[in-house]
């Protein structure tokens, strides 16, 4: 073969190579060019779901707060009525006991009297468990001044 027909073939081989070559590079760069396009909106949607979960969370936070506040108030109430109805129904045992203390004889009174000093004092540690397990503070401690301690 001659020079000039390895040129020929060379330069149509080089020129294969090269179609080839900007071929593999123009499809490399539209699947790049499409990934990128894909990224976007993926980012985009990520964005907007952000942004939804921020706002549930807003909402969710407000919800527990709202929860947490009625649950305190809750609580209180009940603390109140515990302390109330109960303490109310000691003063009143304890009248009744003074008037009933009149009727009954030495013996009589003294058995009556430490049956129900127990169940007074059973009533009131009842009360007080009652009133630490909702604030959870000793109810000893915050006794009301009118609450008396009956023997």
């Amino acid at each position: 073969m001659s020079l000039d027909r390895y040129r020929n073939r060379f330069t149509q081989l080089l020129l294969a190579l090269f179609g080839s070559v900007a071929l593999l590079l123009g499809a490399a760069m539209h699947s790049q060019r499409t990934s990128q396009a894909a990224l976007q909106r993926q980012n985009a949607d990520l964005a907007h779901a952000n942004n939804d979960l921020d706002r549930l969370g807003i909402k969710l936070r407000d919800a527990a707060r709202r929860n947490l506040l009625l649950e305190k108030e809750q609580a209180r109430r009940l603390k109140a009525e515990i302390h109330d109805e109960p303490g109310q129904n000691l003063m009143a045992m304890h009248a009744r006991l003074k008037l009933a203390e009149n009727l009954l004889d030495a013996a009589q009174r003294s058995d009556v009297t430490g049956s129900i000093v127990d169940i007074l004092g059973r009533m009131r540690r009842l009360v007080h468990r009652l009133m630490d397990s909702l604030s959870g503070v000793s109810s000893s401690h915050q006794r009301s001044p009118r609450m008396k301690r009956i023997p």
